[in-house]
């Protein structure tokens, strides 16, 4: 359930940048997607759950809704796994902080309204009246040479992950977007507004590469173009494929982790069968640059994890039967610069009628 943060962020903003602009007989369709702007992962929007695969110009999407409502909200749920007990100790005192998140949709069990809040804000925004030094930059990608024009600023809840967006047409018509960093000044995303086209026109074109040959290219890109370091797993491969012009690619995310915990700093690639790149998105690459895991007590976490979802809980917990499972956890860090341990918890509630209903909780503990 837990795809990265760069898929929805994709989504958003290549609706708002590549849709926005005048229509262009050569140009591909804007994506359809009904993504909000928000800058946060599927299931963070407390109530809803989306699975959406989004490239840059054309959208392979699979999603599963379920909006949230007044009524009883149900997510799957591993029901193998023993929840815990949720219960209430008035004596006892968390010495760890924990935030909740995407807690602004209204939603209740049995009838009964939940303490739901927003303790932070981990939404995207776009800054519209932000002016660089310099509207026109000239930009190095790869083997080729682009003069961007400025578009907005994006400010994401992420450390130094704000960046500014260019905009580049060609005498053909051809879009490209690139994002570069506002604190590194590197460049932190990249996508082709008319690949399909390109391909179509002959304009790329060689002969059809592996999925192992294109994930080396992917590699080779993040090590040595991007200057990754750390430790990058491979945690997502998916490959699509367009019929009417016998093209397809394949979509590669990495993601860095910091001793044994997978973390938020995360490349996404999408590379045509052809070998070439046709995006890349790395806004949060870097943001764990000479992290390492600081020491903290795991028990203690636990139990203001439990605090908190017995704050959120406690009008249900009063009358029903309801335990939790931590599904996973992720560690995360911060605009403030610190470092946050990050959990997505699911709550089953058994009602008097025998009927048992689930929520989705998402939480966060300071841990430095």
């Amino acid at each position: 359930m837990k795809k990265t943060i760069l898929l929805l962020i994709c989504s958003a903003l290549l609706l708002s940048i590549f849709g926005c602009q005048t229509a262009n007989p050569n140009a591909d369709p804007a994506p359809d997607t009904t993504a909000e702007q928000n800058g946060q992962r599927p299931e963070e929007t407390t109530g809803k759950e989306t699975d959406a695969i989004v490239t840059d110009e054309s959208v392979s999407e699979k999603v599963t809704v379920e909006e949230a409502t007044n009524d009883d909200t149900e997510t799957e749920i591993d029901e193998t796994t023993p929840g815990i007990e949720l219960t209430f100790d008035p004596s006892y005192e968390p010495t760890m902080q924990v935030l909740e998140f995407g807690g602004d949709t209204l939603c209740g069990i049995g009838g009964i309204p939940l303490n739901h809040e927003n303790d932070v804000d981990l939404k995207l925004h776009t800054d519209n009246l932000f002016k660089p030094d310099n509207e026109t930059v000239v930009c190095q990608i790869g083997d080729m040479t682009i003069t961007g024009t400025y578009d907005c600023r994006i400010e994401y809840p992420y450390y130094q992950s704000d960046c500014l967006i260019y905009r580049w047409q060609d005498e053909d018509g051809f879009r490209i977007m690139f994002d570069i960093s506002q604190d590194t000044g590197k460049v932190v995303r990249y996508a082709e507004g008319d690949f399909t086209k390109k391909v179509s026109a002959g304009i790329i074109d060689g002969p059809v590469l592996s999925e192992e040959e294109c994930l080396t290219i992917a590699e080779k890109f993040l090590y040595q173009v991007l200057g990754a370091s750390g430790t990058y797993a491979l945690t997502e491969s998916e490959y699509h494929y367009q019929p009417k012009v016998e093209y397809g690619w394949y979509e590669f995310t990495f993601e860095r982790y910091v001793d044994h915990l997978r973390t938020e700093d995360q490349v996404m690639f999408c590379i045509g069968d052809m070998g070439v790149i046709r995006s890349f998105f790395a806004w949060t690459q870097g943001i764990m640059d000479g992290i390492s895991l600081p020491d903290y007590n795991e028990e203690e976490v636990i139990a203001a994890v439990e605090h908190k979802l017995v704050n959120i809980y406690k009008p249900v917990i009063e009358k029903y039967s309801c335990t939790y499972v931590i599904d996973d956890v992720w560690l995360t860090r911060l605009r403030d610069g610190k470092l946050y341990l990050r959990y997505y918890v699911d709550v089953q509630c058994t009602l008097d009628d025998a009927r048992t209903v689930y929520d989705h909780t998402e939480l966060l503990v300071c841990i430095s």
